[in-house]
């Protein structure tokens, strides 16, 4: 076994390692389950005329004095921009979604343990026709499964939060997620991450649908690998892996265990030694953009951004306007 297949294979462990603790964690003894119990309903006590008028004239005690009462002026920043931490639902999920989340990191790993059991050809699967159809198809296949085990229990539309007031901030989260990932990758790139892997793999680590778009001759292949990395993968990849596997596994282990496990396991269906660390670090940004944003339109803007700007230098090297630095 080649150095890529045990730091794929860790990075997968690890995340089961994750998973298994923020479980123990989450359901150790002593830890309150059931939501405390409501305060018993008092009527609200009856105001005399003058103590109603006192109220209504004050001027609000939070520091500006043209601001309505109640107008939050000394809320977190945050919460005045209308955003939040905790914005993606969770409650709805059950034990029965684990065996499907099973399911899928199965058929997403799959690949790796063909090649631990040796029964695949040396190196990776060539992209063609039938590679590009099949991904494209089994990806439907995924999103219309875990859309199918959720809309029984909730509305599609308000499990993804599709519809967004404040889309507008995507145009301001995408870029500065996707260079805060180009910035993690150029100091794993300062410090000789980089050049240590290549030397020890004895290849430049590219991902094989990242070298098909130099390598493929054919206009119409082309046409579908730009198709499914900037469309397909990142409304079918966020819908997975931040719309169902993030919040199920939330439920059960908690907020902070679920974004890394979720991002550790998808950095690893990419099975790509190279962009594992920085692919964990994108998912890291994605969901927490999730739950800020209360809706899939923040990931997968950031995805579309992130495997746009990827496709397009590969292009622009393909057709000789740039030369894209060796990693």
């Amino acid at each position: 076994m080649d150095l890529e297949f045990y730091m794929v294979a860790g990075a997968f462990s690890a995340a089961i390692g994750v998973f298994a603790l923020g479980l123990a964690w989450h359901r150790r003894p002593g830890r309150r389950r059931v939501p405390p119990p409501l305060p018993p309903r008092t009527e609200p006590p009856l105001l005399h005329p003058a103590d109603v008028a006192v109220t209504l004239t004050s001027p609000p005690q939070d520091g500006n004095p043209y601001a309505p009462p109640g107008s939050g002026a000394s809320e977190p920043l945050i919460r005045r921009l209308g955003l939040s931490f905790n914005r993606v639902p969770y409650r709805i999920y059950r034990l029965i979604d684990l065996p499907l989340i099973l399911f899928i990191i199965g058929v997403y790993m799959l690949p790796l343990f063909l090649d631990l059991f040796g029964t695949m050809e040396e190196g990776v699967l060539q992209i063609g026709y039938d590679a590009i159809i099949g991904t494209i198809a089994t990806q439907a296949f995924m999103v219309a499964l875990v859309i199918g085990m959720v809309v029984w229990r909730m509305n599609v539309v308000s499990w993804l939060g599709l519809r967004w007031p404040r889309w507008l901030w995507i145009f301001a989260l995408a870029p500065v997620a996707v260079l805060s990932t180009w910035a993690f990758a150029a100091g794993l790139e300062g410090i000789g991450y980089h050049a240590w892997l290549k030397s020890e793999m004895g290849t430049d680590g590219q991902q094989e649908i990242v070298e098909a778009f130099t390598a493929t001759k054919d206009s119409v292949l082309l046409g579908l690998l730009c198709l499914t990395a900037v469309v397909v993968a990142p409304v079918s990849e966020e819908i997975i892996f931040r719309g169902y596997v993030y919040p199920a596994s939330k439920r059960a282990i908690g907020r902070w265990p679920a974004i890394l496990f979720s991002s550790l396991i998808f950095a690893a269906i990419h099975h790509n030694a190279m962009a594992l660390l920085p692919l964990c670090f994108l998912a890291i940004l994605l969901a927490i953009a999730y739950e800020v944003c209360g809706s899939i339109w923040a990931p997968i803007g950031i995805h579309f951004l992130f495997n746009a700007a990827t496709v397009g230098f590969q292009l622009a090297q393909r057709w000789g306007w740039i030369t894209l630095p060796e990693v």
